[in-house]
């Protein structure tokens, strides 16, 4: 579980600093320069997530499926806004 720590503390501030920057409070902040918060933190999660993978063999299945989900609401996320303007 320690070393489990660094990525989720990477995780949430990667998720404060997107959320912030996304939020009314900031002026002027366009989707792009949001780019790199958003690599970081899907990054952090990927790592998470093959960490978990490689150290839970029981569940790999339901770790495949919830990667899976992430994948399919991380494309639409990102690919969604751009074909609906």
């Amino acid at each position: 579980m320690k070393r489990l720590m660094l990525p989720g503390i990477l995780l949430l501030i990667c998720i404060a600093a997107t959320l912030y920057l996304a939020s009314g409070n900031t002026p002027q902040i366009n989707r792009s320069d949001l780019l790199l918060w958003h690599i970081t933190l899907y990054g952090v999660i990927f790592c998470t997530g093959w960490r978990l993978y490689d150290r839970l063999p029981p569940h790999r299945p339901a770790i495949r499926r919830i990667a899976l989900i992430f994948i399919v609401l991380i494309v639409l996320n990102e690919i969604g806004p751009e074909v609906f303007r």
